[in-house]
């Protein structure tokens, strides 16, 4: 080909290669947009550290660092209903209001309907309008999940609010739950603010009925606990 002459491509050659190699460009192609999402989601989950972390422990922050928890994570991929969920506890630790937490919760809850946190926070947010459907949450997050231990507090001191609206089940099953904060030494902590609670000592003794030995066991306990140089009954840190 002299210096004159032009290059002309094979239009046909190329063409023809395209096409051989689109099957396998497609999917690529297509996932890109998904991928964007997760690296996107990754990103937000990685910024709401350690605040997100922290709410899933029951350690409490300040309120500007749930704000900006709940903030981040609204980036979350829509369908990553656990972070949502951590997202609108955020929200509600935060400050803001039932009717704008509860329909984060709701939504979270379809892509993890087995997620027993969610089904406590949606308890706990539903509490605050319709205390009647919020016993039937309740309910179904102590049948899902009777002897979590992270929940346990939060669903206790629930309780106690929720008790005359709850069933014959859902009765039974909250003072599992009650007992609970007994029974395991690390939850022992949180038994002064359940106590604090109206009708709180009263659920207790229910709870141990058929054990009054343990309600004794209980009271030198907590009394050991105020007359100890450093007082055990810090509920900012989760053991």
């Amino acid at each position: 080909m002299s210096g004159s002459e032009a290059f002309v491509p094979d239009t046909k050659n190329v063409t023809g290669k395209l096409l051989l190699w689109l099957p396998f460009l497609v999917p690529p192609l297509l996932l890109l947009p998904v991928a964007a999402l997760r690296f996107v989601s990754a990103l937000s989950v990685n910024e709401s550290f350690p605040t997100s972390t922290y709410i899933a422990m029951n350690i409490a922050q300040p309120a500007q660092a749930y704000r900006d928890a709940a903030e981040k994570l609204m980036s979350v991929d829509p369908s990553d209903g656990e972070d949502h969920i951590i997202q609108a506890r955020a929200m509600a630790l935060a400050g803001e209001s039932a009717g704008d937490v509860i329909p984060v919760l709701q939504d979270a809850l379809t892509h993890s309907p087995s997620d027993i946190d969610g089904w406590t926070s949606l308890a706990e947010e539903t509490a605050k309008i319709d205390k009647a459907q919020a016993a039937e949450i309740l309910s179904l997050a102590l049948l899902l999940g009777p002897d979590d231990y992270w929940s346990a507090p939060r669903r206790a001191a629930l309780a106690v609010d929720l008790w005359p609206y709850l069933d014959a089940e859902g009765k039974q099953n909250a003072l599992s739950q009650i007992r609970l904060l007994w029974e395991d030494v690390s939850l022992r902590r949180h038994l002064e603010s359940f106590l604090a609670q109206p009708s709180g000592g009263e659920l207790m003794k229910r709870a141990f009925a058929q054990n009054p030995d343990e309600i004794r066991a209980m009271n030198r306990w907590i009394a050991a606990m105020h007359r100890a140089p450093n007082n055990r009954f810090d509920t900012s840190m989760p053991w």
